[in-house]
């Protein structure tokens, strides 16, 4: 489900004026310089569950060029166990849906996702854009995961630790040469056919 800054679920506060970004999702997306401001996108979900919310924010416009953002904007996801914040740089990966993590959720519109101004510069705007939240299905076969710390991950080349605050078990590797390769070997106990995902 995906709550856009047009839908009925968004609310705000504060003066946020239409952003002139082309790349906003549903063509709509809105700005604010104003310390303080927030803006909120509540889903009606059909059922409780686990769900991956994701945000998207606009940055270019019709000319190509690039806006300046809000370099720490700040998300916070209310869900069935509370509430949690993340800061995100809305410089970085325009027109894309950007992962703030997975959460349990109540059926309804008890769950939210608040974007809130707290950065002082205002030649830095904060963009709204919209919301999205991806319901997790249950697996019920067993599962096997090598993360990049377990001893069946290796790598080859210039590999560092990154700083993205939405990996998995809060370590990834990044690197940046055409060359560089990390293997990730599971330990199989038994043969068989095997759905493959990466993180």
């Amino acid at each position: 489900i995906i709550v856009d800054v047009a839908d009925t679920g968004f609310t705000s506060t504060g003066n946020w004026m239409p952003s002139n970004a082309v790349d906003a999702y549903n063509g709509n997306s809105l700005f604010n310089t104003a310390q303080g401001a927030t803006a909120t996108f509540t889903p009606n979900l059909m059922e409780e569950g686990k769900y991956e919310v994701y945000v998207h924010h606009s940055t270019v416009q019709g000319n190509g060029k690039v806006l300046s953002r809000d370099p720490n904007a700040s998300y916070t996801v209310n869900h069935a166990n509370g509430s949690s914040q993340t800061f995100i740089n809305q410089n970085f990966r325009p027109n894309d849906w950007l992962f703030l993590g997975a959460f349990d959720f109540k059926k309804g519109i008890e769950g939210s996702v608040i974007l809130e101004r707290t950065t002082e510069d205002i030649s830095t705007p904060t963009v709204a854009d919209a919301a999205r939240l991806v319901r997790i299905q249950a697996i019920q076969e067993p599962k096997l995961i090598v993360d990049n710390m377990d001893p069946g991950f290796s790598t080859l080349g210039g590999w560092y630790e990154s700083t993205r605050p939405d990996t998995y078990q809060q370590s990834a590797k990044t690197a940046f040469n055409a060359e560089d390769k990390a293997t990730w070997i599971p330990s199989l106990t038994e043969p068989g056919t095997y759905d493959v995902y990466a993180w």
